[in-house]
């Protein structure tokens, strides 16, 4: 996507200057028979042709120098480039005729729409990749994966398993947030994005920072038995990797979407942050929920699965109000009959107290608890059923 913000930004530039060879390292050049027109139609004088030339000999090593500095990060590279590119129009059009702009700025939001219809196409071809991604991985992938997730399970120690669920609620929060953010930039151009709004992205991906060191510490306690569990299923890896370039080569294929590699290479030859993307992986392994209950309801007549389901919740678990503060109330659904428990604990492991032991019919049941004497901390109901276990977190505060 940053190469095709630096395309756009860098067009203009190659319009006014009729995209000859000299830019050509700079972006992608139209076609010859459209820069000979739009020179015709110009009608450009030898000496407004002498000078255009000019001006580009003149900015050529600095747009080379740009180009070629890899210690500059993209999105400084892009504004270094628009800043050369202002220059040049700025320039340029002092040679130009009142008749000639308007011919030119006529051409340049004809260019304008051209890329706009070619961009949405690009993003519904891109979309439709994605899909298509994402419904291979459900199928073929996840089930594999959560079958790994799940022999890891008896290896966690019950303050860790505490532990994961609250950062499997962390990064929910987290990614819930940065969406929010998205939807409110939906359909801003780069350019249109402020700087509060920037300010605010960066913020938020601060401040989960530390949840993400302290899920990375965990993966490192575990780091054997994860490379082990991906080492059972190393062939499959293998086979996913190459089923997911067969789905992307068809669809660069089908619709021409430019999926050229564009990234520079690190001192060993790896893409940069290579080791980052394997970090990240393994810590979606081990945050997965490899008992992560189904909330799709059974259709009449088929046999009741006993699982645990909670009200409006992905966990199993519905506590509100979150954060609390002398009481809350746990809401959940048993659809089959039998044995139940619902403890609390507190961030270390530890049992606080037991809510309920014992027997219930199947049915949905709201538990009332009282909070007081308890400190100001982060805690999770664990509710125990014949099908498993499900966790939920809240924090304890004061008015």
């Amino acid at each position: 996507m940053k190469n095709i913000k630096l395309v756009n930004i860098l067009s203009i530039c190659c319009c006014l200057l009729f995209l000859n060879n000299a830019f050509s390292q700079v972006c992608p050049p139209r076609d010859k028979g459209h820069k000979t027109e739009l020179k015709a139609e110009l009608d450009l004088s030898p000496e407004q042709e002498a000078k255009i030339k000019s001006i580009r000999e003149k900015y050529k090593p600095e747009i080379q120098a740009i180009r070629s500095d890899e210690q500059l990060e993209p999105r400084d590279k892009m504004a270094k480039l628009k800043s050369v590119k202002t220059q040049i129009q700025a320039e340029t059009d002092l040679v130009f005729t009142t008749a000639q702009k308007a011919k030119l700025e006529a051409q340049k939001a004809e260019f304008k729409e051209e890329r706009k219809s070619k961009k949405e196409a690009f993003k519904e071809d891109k979309r439709a990749m994605h899909e298509e991604m994402k419904a291979y991985k459900k199928t073929h992938m996840m089930p594999t994966l959560k079958a790994q997730r799940l022999k890891l399970e008896d290896e966690i120690s019950s303050a860790d398993q505490l532990q994961i669920e609250a950062l499997r609620e962390k990064f929910k929060a987290h990614k819930a947030e940065l969406k929010d953010i998205k939807e409110t930039r939906k359909g801003m151009a780069h350019g249109e994005v402020t700087e509060a709004q920037k300010a605010e992205w960066k913020a938020k991906k601060e401040a989960a920072k530390p949840d993400h060191e302290e899920a990375r510490i965990l993966v490192e306690k575990y780091e054997v038995q994860i490379n082990r569990l991906m080492d059972e299923i190393a062939e499959d890896r293998a086979q996913w990797k190459e089923d997911m370039k067969a789905i992307k080569a068809k669809h660069v294929e089908e619709s021409g979407m430019n999926h050229k590699e564009n990234h520079r290479s690190g001192p060993h030859g790896k893409r940069p942050h290579a080791d980052k993307k394997m970090e990240f992986a393994n810590i979606h392994f081990l945050l997965m929920n490899p008992n992560e209950k189904e909330h799709k309801l059974e259709e009449k007549g088929n046999k009741k699965t006993g699982k645990l389901k909670a009200s409006n919740s992905i966990n199993g678990l519905s506590v509100y109000p979150n954060p609390a503060t002398n009481s809350n109330t746990i809401k959940y659904e048993l659809e089959q009959s039998g044995t139940v428990n619902i403890s609390l604990f507190n961030q270390l492991g530890q049992k606080v107290r037991t809510i309920f032991d014992g027997f219930k019919e199947a049915g949905i049941y709201s538990e009332n608890v009282s909070l007081r004497g308890l400190e100001d901390a982060s805690y999770y109901y664990v509710i125990t059923d014949p099908e498993g276990k499900t966790t939920k977190s809240f924090i304890k505060i004061n008015k």
